[in-house]
């Protein structure tokens, strides 16, 4: 497996993605005036969505069966990947093992920059998920 990595540079709010070595970090810093601030790597995981995307750590992944519509999102744990799912009666992500998830899910954002859709996003916070 081929690592991937992505970093949220903060100082100049994006995201730099497809990082396969220090040297492109420190470019990409560099060019973005983003030197002397730290950034926050994020490593792929070995999924993609259903769009074919690769999935991130701190990626924001909507599933719709079209009778359920259920958020989850993905952190890094020492044993690699977990997948957590938002649980509305206790109004917090409730953790749950990776298992080789299905890739039918599809990435709507992320923990940094947020969620691509206003209507997605509008559904989350009426949901309680603060973002």
């Amino acid at each position: 497996m081929n690592l991937k990595l992505r970093a949220w540079l903060p100082k100049a709010k994006m995201m730099a993605k497809n990082i396969e070595k220090d040297d492109d970090l420190n470019e990409i810093i560099q060019d973005n005036n983003n030197e002397g601030s730290c950034y926050i790597l994020m490593q792929a995981t070995e999924i993609k969505d259903k769009h074919r995307n690769n999935v991130y750590s701190g990626d924001y992944i909507l599933y719709d069966s079209g009778v359920v519509r259920s958020f989850k999102i993905v952190t890094e744990t020492k044993l690699g990947f977990a997948f957590c799912s938002w649980d509305k009666n206790k109004k917090r992500w409730r953790h749950s093992t990776y298992n080789g998830i299905d890739t039918y899910g599809e990435i709507i954002g992320n923990i940094y920059e947020g969620i691509k859709s206003k209507r997605l996003y509008n559904e989350m916070q009426n949901l309680g998920i603060n973002i």
